[in-house]
């Protein structure tokens, strides 16, 4: 590994969205476990505390963005069009996903919209409405059609953090900076409500960050324990596994948002390692991760909508893994097409041509 480059990015978003698809089907058994659906080899517990795990999907993604965000961000000659760029990248994919949702949502669940959003005034309910259009009604507690869509709002606000923890860092230096990350909001006495919010992914967003700026995740997984190849490739193996294990009891036993440091930093970054190590260099599995990552904007914001509508019929199957199957091939199926009619009609050549404007 010589760098992390845009095929490491989509492998570990495609490894991300896999994830996030178990992790929201099976997470809370009170949602099927009266369906009657075969869990074999597992059990239904150990089930869902595997989909618990899997919400490490969220940092994975936020990692990446670290990395993204800080080398466009180092790339940028007028560093204060960073953020109305970003928001040029991101939100037309969404707000076209939106669209659609809406659209399905007045064809198969009209009864959710007019009972969550229009019980009260009208003027609220537009104000409601206006907030699960930008992505933060999950913040706000206000009702949503989309409850995942609340990361397009953290996504956003790590374009504003991004620049000020770079600057600081070249300032006082990456140490001094992630001792500060660490320390500053335990003085303030400021802890995380829930994991819906941006806090709990600042230390992971602060890695993506210096691993972009130091190259520090290729310097470990180009680390030799022992210099025979084929040993030390299975003594890291081992060794990973051992942490990966240990991670696993951790999360799913004694998870605590006051360690969100560990839950959702060096968890996830020792996922990010094995991954770019050991899944990476295996062809056909890193192209398929990379084309699963390539699409993963669009799973993402699809699939949750699926499995709101039609949630009994992906439980309806008589063994997960086939729900899970068609879950993901239905979202990936959208997400082909969504993309192909929005470049066939060059729906973003014009936010392109903006976005190059304020580059130069």
């Amino acid at each position: 590994m010589k760098e992390f480059s845009v095929k490491y990015s989509n492998i570990i978003k495609g490894v991300a969205i896999l994830f996030m698809l178990f992790h929201h089907l099976f997470w809370n058994m009170a949602l099927y476990n009266t369906y009657g659906m075969s869990f074999s080899p597992l059990t239904i517990e150990r089930t869902a505390q595997i989909a618990a795990f899997s919400r490490m999907c969220v940092p994975l993604f936020t990692f990446v963005s670290g990395v993204g965000l800080l080398y466009s961000y180092k790339k940028m000659k007028k560093k204060k069009n960073f953020f109305l760029i970003r928001c040029l990248k991101l939100l037309p994919t969404f707000y076209v996903i939106v669209v659609i949702s809406y659209i399905l949502y007045l064809i198969f669940g009209l009864d959710y919209i007019k009972v969550n959003f229009f019980n009260s005034n009208i003027y609220l309910s537009i104000i409601y409405l206006i907030f699960d259009l930008t992505g933060l009604s999950t913040i706000l507690n206000t009702p949503t059609i989309g409850p995942v869509w609340w990361y397009i709002g953290i996504s956003l606000m790590f374009s504003f953090i991004v620049p000020i923890i770079y600057k600081l860092a070249k300032k006082y230096g990456w140490f001094l900076v992630g001792v500060g990350l660490f320390l500053i909001p335990r003085l303030l006495c400021i802890t995380p409500s829930s994991s819906l919010t941006a806090l709990p992914y600042i230390f992971i967003l602060f890695l993506g960050m210096y691993c972009e700026d130091t190259n520090f995740l290729s310097k470990i997984a180009n680390k030799k324990i022992i210099s025979n190849n084929f040993a030390n490739t299975l003594v890291k193996l081992l060794i990973y596994f051992v942490l990966l294990l240990c991670s696993y009891i951790y999360f799913t036993h004694t998870y605590d948002l006051s360690f969100m440091e560990l839950s959702y930093g060096v968890i996830p970054f020792l996922i990010i390692i094995i991954v770019c190590e050991f899944i990476a260099p295996i062809k056909y599995i890193a192209e398929t991760f990379a084309f699963f990552g390539k699409h993963s904007i669009i799973i993402y914001l699809i699939h949750d909508i699926l499995l709101n509508l039609f949630r009994p019929y992906f439980y309806s199957f008589p063994h997960f893994i086939i729900s899970f199957i068609v879950l993901f091939v239905l979202s990936l199926i959208i997400a082909l097409v969504v993309e192909f009619i929005l470049n066939k009609i060059g729906y973003y050549n014009r936010f392109n041509k903006l976005i190059n404007k304020l580059k130069e």
